[in-house]
């Protein structure tokens, strides 16, 4: 057990080394990645948003098709069972890169759901 955690440390760092961002792999990816944004595109991975109910209604979905926000943040409204949520948030997911946007970051705000 004891070489195992002794392990773990050396192994994330040799990890993070691979993808240092002073490294030239992470630079191109990320230079790649940067340039093939619109404008648009880019500010909209600046805001996070939310919006009402437990599905993605027509109006929400437009507007995530349109900005292509970087983030949402679900608030209790949003929130269900544990499909319902995973149901929801692979729509937002799925909404999002078929209109030729990034992933989302996706917060919950689960403090008042019991």
């Amino acid at each position: 057990m004891y070489l195992r955690l002794k392990f773990i440390p050396s192994l994330v760092l040799g990890l993070l080394l691979l993808i240092a961002p002073g490294s030239s792999l992470a630079e191109d990816s990320v230079g790649e990645l940067l340039s093939s944004l619109s404008l648009p595109q880019k500010v909209g991975q600046m805001f996070m948003v939310t919006f009402y109910g437990s599905e993605l209604n027509e109006a929400s979905r437009q507007m995530f098709v349109q900005w292509q926000p970087g983030a949402v943040a679900l608030l209790p409204s949003n929130l269900g069972d544990p499909v319902a949520i995973t149901r929801l948030t692979n729509s937002l997911q799925e909404t999002v890169i078929d209109a030729g946007g990034l992933p989302l970051f996706i917060a919950a705000d689960r403090k008042s759901v019991v």
